[in-house]
């Protein structure tokens, strides 16, 4: 089954509107190194990513990829994702969490990425950002922790405990989850195997029935009838997370009744938002993800008639 992400003549005016909106490649102004937490011994920081202009701006929470076991907020090939979308008129935050290695087995490394948004949430206004515009975008496993921010605002077993949580609620207005893994129980690749033996080695959990619990209760799939509006983009080729995953996740919120959009990148790998950022599936993808934040983000642009279109 491929989804194509479908455009109605109304969609396709509110598209080009946004585009034309879009700033001009310039002058990004990135403050790096921005801790907000420490978490288990590990100093947890972010990158601040400030387009130029008068703004005021809102704001996307970016969470990068790696397995769960790699990756940082800098990566370079994602950064040039980051800059693309604040050049298009978003404050970005980058930042890291806690790999598995380092104590993030679920759902600290969860928890992390929300501390990560309370403080985006508490300084971005400071910083030119609109208060409580906040968006979240990730890729692979930063798409899997984009997609149970979006998902479990507010639920105590994910909620994070730092300080800078301290009156700041966890909701965002939208999420962007690109090639994430949603249903571990029906993952049964290497990805899959790796994650079952982390949660038994740090939780001391060997009982089937209770491993297969917490794989469920840590899947994004089962959060769908909470869910904010969510854009999900997949490769068919993607061997590492299987399209299916994606696939299964959007079909559950299209029958939990939640807004959705999905684009399904034919002949495109796993990274490709990043990886392969001067493929065409890539360039379809970071115009999508701008249009779909600012839809849902920008107050001007955010009415009753845009936001549906397309629900059919």
């Amino acid at each position: 089954m491929t989804v194509i992400f479908r455009k109605s003549i109304a969609a396709a005016i509110i598209i080009a509107a946004l585009c034309t909106m879009a700033a001009k490649a310039g002058e990004i102004t990135v403050k790096k190194d921005m801790e907000f937490t420490e978490a288990g011994g590990v100093h947890l920081k972010g990158d601040l990513y400030i387009p130029a202009g008068a703004g005021p701006f809102p704001g996307v929470l970016y969470l990068h990829g790696g397995g769960f076991v790699a990756g940082t907020k800098s990566w370079k090939t994602q950064v040039q994702l980051i800059r693309y979308i604040a050049e298009n008129g978003f404050i970005v935050f980058s930042a890291d969490y806690r790999l598995l290695q380092q104590g993030g087995v679920f759902p600290n490394n969860i928890k992390d990425a929300k501390c990560a948004l309370c403080w985006l949430k508490k300084n971005g206004p400071g910083y030119g950002m609109m208060k409580g515009r906040v968006g979240v975008l990730g890729e692979s496993a930063g798409g899997y922790l984009a997609a149970m921010i979006a998902m479990t605002a507010g639920m105590a077993e994910f909620e994070p405990d730092c300080a800078q949580a301290d009156g700041i609620d966890t909701s965002v207005l939208a999420g962007v989850a690109a090639y994430p893994p949603t249903h571990f129980l029906k993952m049964k690749n290497n990805l899959a195997m790796l994650l079952k033996n982390e949660i038994k080695r740090m939780t001391g959990v060997k009982d089937k029935k209770k491993i297969r619990k917490m794989m469920v209760d840590f899947s994004p799939i089962k959060y769908v009838r909470t869910s904010v509006p969510m854009l999900i983009m997949h490769g068919d080729k993607d061997v590492l997370v299987p399209v299916e995953q994606s696939r299964m996740m959007y079909d559950a919120l299209k029958y939990a009744g939640r807004e959705v959009e999905y684009y399904e990148a034919a002949g495109a790998v796993h990274g490709f938002m990043s990886d392969y950022f001067d493929t065409e599936a890539a360039r379809i993808g970071r115009e999508k993800a701008v249009v779909f934040l600012k839809q849902h983000l920008v107050p001007s642009t955010e009415t009753v008639e845009e936001r549906n279109v397309d629900k059919e």
